[in-house]
């Protein structure tokens, strides 16, 4: 890795084993599989939903197969009809079955099912206010005064909306939170009545036995609450997003919006199923919003995970996610488009910093927003509240912040939702590092202007998340504001190669098109993973590796935003057909010699302990030749 400038880097180098506790594995690391399944994805004429009747399109009689489960109901998608299966089998078996099963017209791709051993938390681990203190009630804590909640609950209030907390389950019986418990109707027959919530009988058939108030999918019973208290994490998260307003302890962003309590973790072990199942349920039962604050770098090569992403989104369901607590630059789970990701900025609490993003939050060109996470006081088990930091209380806020923006239009699209959401933020740039203040999405959120009159911003171009240098055939477009990404198409970013002797002082930039001797053909990458959660656009060169020289690239205003607004090219928050975005960029050949390290400072204290596990070093490095401006190191 090389750097250009005199770059500030601080390599954090982690000391394992001081406190006794386990690190994450890395989603690199390799996972153990089921050896008696195979999840199949399959594609079919018609709309099958049995076992029975998948059993008979595969034709696998013969191929021992003992158990046949329908993990996702079937949807019409490119005019083909979409469905998960699981099929088990005897362990020995696995290698007969799955070649036989590829054979298969209708098996689109065949999956192993993936054991994780791991617990996966967003949120800080010391976090218990170990220095009781006197705690602000309801709309007086420091993050609803930052973001406005007060006054936005004017506007709306989340009524009518389900928000899906797939985490350790939520204690719905707390004070603070029953008023606002999703209650499935289907098996219950009324909201506030339970009657037949222990007649062991599917009433709405969809497999599950008096799911009344969700589903624990890591036992696989109909009690989706937290078995102890350690397991408060989700009944944490839960009242971010919907504590009642009733002049106590917390209330949440959308205090009228319902909780929906999913339980995928309750122990060391889960497998990549209960994720898919978890978000299955979800959208089957009617959430428009599901909030995931786990650490997903560990799935993001996971196909059944990502399956479960594409169901949601195929439903119009809006998933959203912490960004980690690792301090990360572009975690793993950053390349994922179908989630929204939310790092954590300050709040004046504790001597923190407004606006600043907090020191373990992660941060990269995919995040989407920033939301307050810092020392948030919420609900946990038995009645309680508790003080927590992480993105893991973040990510709750965006959550909340969508259902008040849905409920106020629930005839919106989720694109329509989440651009009004990420064009009506506040801009943190000022508080934060040069570095840092592009990789904390499109600002802080700021509910407020999300559901009153307040004008939308349109999109703009922010700048190079990746830029056009002489050993790459690509550049990456980095996008502030959610595009409509049905009006980008080949055509809609044009590179040309100028005559360097051409100055855009003496002439404009259409007349320098026009002058232009060569056009360079771009086609855009990934364009099928472009989705609510991306911001940034690869165009890749088409000739190859770009050479040397002076480029003019232009980005068209029929680039459109969710609402049919175009581009802002010129960026002064004004946007017509003709503000087309022009940028000149000389590309000239770097050395590729190493850089040059000039000093090393110890940032941090040396001694080591189970609260400051961490020994930070800051080095002074001289380099021509990147375009990185600093790099973090673990």
């Amino acid at each position: 890795m090389k750097f250009i400038g005199r770059l500030l880097i601080a390599c954090v180098i982690l000391i394992h084993g001081c406190d006794g506790r386990k690190e994450h594995p890395k989603a690199s690391e390799k996972v153990a599989f089921r050896k008696n399944q195979i999840i199949l994805r399959l594609e079919t004429n018609e709309k099958v939903d049995t076992p029975l009747k998948i059993q008979a399109l595969l034709n696998v009689k013969n191929i021992g197969i003992d158990k046949t489960q329908v993990l996702t109901s079937s949807y019409l998608k490119n005019n083909r009809y979409q469905t998960m299966v699981k099929v088990t089998f005897e362990d020995k078996k696995f290698d007969a079955v799955k070649k036989q099963l590829d054979r298969q017209t209708i098996v689109k791709d065949t999956i192993q099912n993936r054991i994780y051993t791991v617990n996966p938390f967003d949120m800080e681990e010391n976090t218990d206010d170990n220095n009781p203190r006197e705690v602000a009630v309801e709309f007086e804590a420091s993050h609803h005064k930052l973001i406005h909640t007060e006054r936005a609950l004017a506007f709306s209030r989340g009524e009518g909306v389900v928000v899906a907390v797939t985490d350790t389950g939520v204690d719905y019986k707390h004070k603070d939170l029953a008023k606002n418990i999703w209650h499935n109707t289907s098996e219950s027959r009324t909201a506030n009545s339970l009657d037949l919530c222990n007649n062991d009988i599917d009433e709405d058939r969809n497999g599950k036995v008096d799911d009344c108030l969700g589903w624990d999918f890591a036992n696989n019973d109909k009690d989706p609450a937290p078995r102890h208290g350690g397991e408060y994490h989700g009944t944490h998260v839960a009242g971010i997003v919907a504590s009642t307003e009733n002049s106590e302890g917390s209330v949440g962003v959308a205090p009228d919006s319902r909780i929906m309590s999913i339980k995928f973790y309750g122990g060391n072990v889960w497998t990549s199923t209960t994720l898919l199942q978890s978000y299955v349920y979800a959208v089957d039962s009617g959430a428009k919003i599901i909030n995931t604050s786990f650490n997903i770098d560990l799935f993001a090569e996971d196909k059944i995970y990502l399956s479960a992403l594409e169901y949601a989104h195929d439903h119009d369901v809006i998933v959203v996610n912490s960004a980690g607590n690792k301090s990360k630059y572009n975690p793993a789970r950053a390349e994922l488009s179908r989630v929204l990701f939310v790092a954590n900025t300050g709040v004046a609490v504790d001597n923190g910093e407004e606006d600043v993003k907090v020191k373990s939050s992660n941060f990269g060109y995919g995040i989407d927003i920033s939301a307050p996470g810092y020392q948030i006081n919420s609900t946990v088990v038995d009645d309680s509240y508790k003080l927590a930091t992480g993105t893991s209380m973040s990510a709750p806020v965006i959550a909340g912040a969508l259902a008040l923006i849905w409920s106020q239009h629930p005839e919106w699209s989720k694109e329509q939702v989440v651009s009004r959401l990420v064009s009506t933020t506040d801009d943190v740039s000022d508080v934060n590092s040069d570095f840092i203040k592009p990789m904390l999405g499109s600002g802080r959120v700021n509910l407020e202007w999300a559901v009153s009159g307040v004008k939308q911003k349109p999109i703009s171009i922010r700048g190079f998340a990746s830029e056009i240098k002489t050993v790459a055939d690509f550049f990456t477009l980095h996008v502030k504001g959610l595009v409509d990404w049905t009006t980008l198409n080949d055509d809609t970013i044009e590179l040309y190669m100028l005559d360097e002797e051409l100055s855009a002082d003496d002439t404009g930039f259409e007349d320098l098109i026009k002058k232009s001797a060569r056009k360079i053909p771009l086609s855009i990458a990934d364009r099928e993973k472009l989705s609510y959660g991306s911001n940034r656009i690869k165009a890749t060169s088409v000739l190859g590796n770009f050479d040397p020289g002076r480029y003019l690239l232009k980005v068209n205003a029929s680039l459109r935003d969710p609402f049919s607004s175009p581009l802002d090219g010129n960026g002064d928050g004004i946007s017509n057909e003709n503000d087309n975005f022009y940028k000149i960029i000389d590309v000239v050949y770097k050395d590729h010699f190493g850089p040059v390290l000039n000093s090393i400072e110890l940032v941090s204290s040396e001694l080591v302990t189970p609260t400051n596990p961490e020994i930070q070093y800051r080095l002074e490095v001289e380099d021509d030749f990147s375009g990185f401006g600093k790099i973090y190191l673990e």
